[in-house]
């Protein structure tokens, strides 16, 4: 009998002889809806830089943090919602931004809105000040450019399955189009004298065949083609 270690070793064998199948291209914004797991057929570099621009980690207040002494009041400026952006934060202002929303040029820095005098966003549509009880360090709940990842670094290896989160990193990098492994096509034979199918009769002396759907289940979770002999 050979021993598991010579059982794999057979099978490697024989999955080796796929490796140099063509891979096949998925295109597309979204994976396919009720598909089996994909594997990268080779690495996948980023495109672009991720986060693609400074932004802020935090609802509250982009300022310069040469401008913010204790208590000492700054103008309010025009908010900075996500998805917006303004080109250009003055001396002497804070503006109110929103998490994820860019950091303008000539802020380096934000507070958090619950450390700000008054702690809750003034309408817009009134002159207002802020203030903040401490100074605040350059850099304070900013996430830079590229932060994450710089654009043309590794963003997915091959031989990666692709499951909800490795599809959203391909999302998030702009990816539309994947090389992927084609998928196995396996034939499960389940053998044996006893063995009956499930929903036939059992005769004396049978039992259903429970190994072959097991494995048949398995194949189909790890993303190959599956068919029944029977």
């Amino acid at each position: 009998m050979p021993t598991v270690e010579e059982h794999r070793a057979a099978i490697a064998a024989l999955l080796a002889l796929l490796a140099g199948r063509k891979p096949e291209l998925w295109r597309g914004a979204h994976p396919p809806v009720g598909a089996a797991p994909r594997v990268l057929a080779v690495d996948i570099l980023s495109r672009i830089d991720l986060p693609p621009f400074d932004n802020s980690q935090m609802d509250g207040y982009a300022v310069r943090a040469a401008d913010v002494v204790s208590g000492a009041p700054l103008r309010v400026a025009a908010r900075i919602p996500a998805g917006h952006g303004v080109d250009l934060l003055a001396a002497g202002t804070a503006a109110p931004i929103m998490t994820g929303a860019p950091i303008p040029d000539g802020a380096d820095s934000v507070i958090p809105i619950e450390a700000a005098t008054p702690d809750y966003f003034q309408p817009e549509q009134e002159p207002a000040t802020v203030s903040f009880a401490e100074p605040v360090a350059a850099g304070t709940f900013v996430r830079t450019r590229g932060s994450d990842l710089a654009a043309g670094s590794l963003l997915l290896a091959a031989g990666t399955v692709l499951g909800p989160a490795q599809w959203g990193v391909l999302a998030a990098a702009g990816i539309t189009e994947v090389p992927l492994l084609r998928r196995l096509k396996v034939l499960v034979l389940s053998t044996g004298d006893e063995l009956t199918r499930a929903g036939h009769p059992l005769a004396t002396g049978h039992i259903y065949d429970a190994n072959g759907t097991s494995m048949a289940a398995a194949l189909a979770g790890a993303g190959a083609h599956v068919s029944d002999a029977l």
